[in-house]
């Protein structure tokens, strides 16, 4: 086709430069969400026990939360970069945390799975 600029399509355009950053910031998005995980099959069990307003309703208080996190986080570095005895505070505390998750999780194999569940408050029984 004669006459066209031999440019790409989102550099054409005069808002092709401020196209194409968001164009890359919504396919990671979309990579990300879709990706399955925890947070997917709470939104998706919400989604089949109470319909789309409920499972709506689910995703707006993941997303609120993700964001207070993140809100939460960045302020909090901005004030007090870890270093020092506080980063290493911060490493023991996450070390117990994980030896106590798999002493939990060990716990829960080893012993009636239906017991485990009801004490961490699931809605299933051991019948």
């Amino acid at each position: 086709m004669a006459g066209l600029p031999n440019q790409s399509w989102p550099f054409a355009h005069p808002g092709g430069a401020l196209l194409a950053p968001l164009m890359a910031a919504l396919g990671l998005g979309l990579a990300l969400a879709s990706a399955p995980g925890p947070v997917q099959a709470v939104l998706l069990a919400e989604s089949v026990r109470g319909g789309t307003a409920r499972g709506l309703r689910a995703l707006a208080g993941a997303n609120a939360t993700f964001g207070l996190l993140l809100v939460t986080l960045a302020l909090g570095l901005s004030i007090a970069v870890p270093g020092g005895f506080l980063l290493r505070a911060l490493e023991v505390a996450g070390g117990a945390f994980l030896i106590w998750l798999t002493v939990d999780g060990r716990t829960c194999a080893t012993l009636n799975f239906a017991r485990c569940c009801t004490r961490a408050g699931s809605e299933t029984s051991a019948t």
